[in-house]
């Protein structure tokens, strides 16, 4: 009887307690006290709110009070349940749970709810949910294009090309969250950038640049394997392999002077004052503007007056003519002229770059027809510069020198001057540039 009363007592000791705390409690058949209160605070962390998934089997997790039974239903239908225990290492907040094996069943949008109940049988009343959609669908992928690349069947079907860059064009809709290119398993390049078509309003068109690989005269070509993917929000990847073929013409490093004697350097073409030299080109298609021209400037074979080590190469003028069409000589200037600035300024022996101050537009069909032009210089010092001749691979080109009176064609060699174009009037940023090799003689003229 004494031992009754004492837990009598010790019950009505708690039950103040609790009342003073705000919280309900009660005794069972015992006198033990039992907690009245419902779990609160129950969230789920996996898969999150607004998410979709890939897999129609996945397992919910969550934070919960510990010890506390958590069952998952999927649209109203029960799947499983699963423990709240104590965080390893414990953190002061609520336990975490999993439930595994939570059946999602067709595609879809998916409310997964949680019921909550404690260890006393109390069943929490606020709700615990989470929307998701099940989405096993890849998105559809379609290569359209491959800008500046030919497609070549004979080659076992790849996309050849010679210029330094080149841009793939595909097509995929709006459940694509991103699209990119891989070349081999590891490296990737960042995501496209894409438009709305205006055919179709649902799909979308998106662009990726590809760099040409390193080339060089050692391993001028190379067939290289990429692969471009159309991913979604919940993973689902589609992919499309893409091989490219590259020639070692996209790449401008791969045009060094050779002339077959090595340190002596007696091939160069020079004249006198007044005098001009000019080398035709045809642009691409896609080319606009004449931006800039390269020179081989060849060693003087004059010593600096004052510094040994310095070069000694003078001045000169950069000029862009237009085709006369009656006579296929250089016709009208295209541009005022470039002065290559001080003297001694420029290396020697070695390509040197000069961009021109105004770009020359060859868009015009009446103005530059077939998008030819003339390109070279005009000596202000009697002989000097010496522009190279590469004499590694001879080849006839149709390059025209100015001798007072009028154009003679030289039948030498290469001569090594490049005409830079691009499809906007700079380079740098979204431009396309390339460079471009003088055009051939098909027939020798003793003109």
């Amino acid at each position: 009887m004494r031992t009754r009363l004492v837990k009598e007592r010790t019950c009505v000791g708690i039950l103040l307690l609790a009342a003073a705390t705000l919280a309900v409690t009660g005794c069972d058949q015992k006198g033990e006290p039992v907690d009245r209160t419902p779990p609160t605070g129950t969230y789920i962390t996996n898969p999150a709110d607004g998410t979709a998934v890939n897999s129609p089997l996945i397992n919910v997790r969550g934070r919960a009070e510990v010890g506390a039974t958590v069952d998952i239903f999927v649209d109203g239908a029960y799947q499983s349940s699963g423990v709240s225990s104590p965080a390893v290492p414990y953190d002061g907040e609520f336990g975490r749970f999993t439930v595994t094996g939570v059946q999602l069943g067709d595609e879809g949008q998916k409310l997964i709810t949680a019921t909550v109940t404690d260890i006393y049988g109390n069943v929490a009343t606020e709700p615990v949910q989470v929307t998701i959609t099940l989405d096993q669908t890849p998105p559809p992928l379609v290569a359209e294009d491959v800008l500046w690349a030919v497609w070549k069947d004979t080659l076992g079907g790849v996309w050849q090309t010679s210029m330094p860059q080149v841009t793939f064009v595909g097509r995929t809709d709006v459940t694509s969250s991103g699209q990119r290119l891989r070349w081999g398993s590891a490296e990737s390049f960042p995501d496209s950038s894409y438009a709305y078509p205006v055919d179709q309003p649902e799909s979308l068109r998106f662009y990726i640049p590809i760099d040409v690989p390193p080339l060089d005269p050692n391993n001028p070509e190379a067939l290289v394997r990429y692969y471009v993917d159309a991913y979604d929000a919940a993973r689902n990847v589609t992919t499309l392999p893409l091989d490219v073929f590259w020639v070692a013409a996209g790449k401008e490093t791969t045009l060094a002077y050779d002339d077959g004697l090595y340190g002596a350097h007696t091939n160069w073409i020079s004249a006198g004052v007044g005098q001009m030299l000019a080398v035709k080109f045809k642009a691409p298609t896609w080319a606009n503007y004449i931006v800039g021209v390269r020179f081989h400037t060849m060693n003087d074979g004059i010593t600096h007056p004052t510094n040994p080590t310095l070069p000694t190469t003078q001045p000169f003028l950069i000029w862009a003519w237009k085709v006369n069409q009656d006579t296929g000589l250089p016709g009208a200037p295209a541009n005022q002229g470039l002065s290559t600035g001080e003297p001694y300024s420029y290396p020697e022996d070695e390509w040197v770059e000069f961009r021109l101050t105004t770009a020359v537009n060859i868009s015009s069909a009446v103005q530059f027809p077939n998008r030819e032009f003339f390109a070279g210089m005009e000596w202000l010092y009697s002989y000097n510069p010496r522009i190279g001749l590469d004499r590694d691979v001879p080849i006839d080109y149709k390059s025209y020198l100015w001798n007072l009176e009028t154009w003679e064609l030289q039948t030498t060699a290469d001569i090594m001057i490049r005409a830079i174009v691009s499809d906007l009037p700079s380079i740098g940023g979204m431009a396309r540039t390339a460079v471009v090799r003088p055009e051939a003689v098909t027939v020798l003229s003793t003109r």
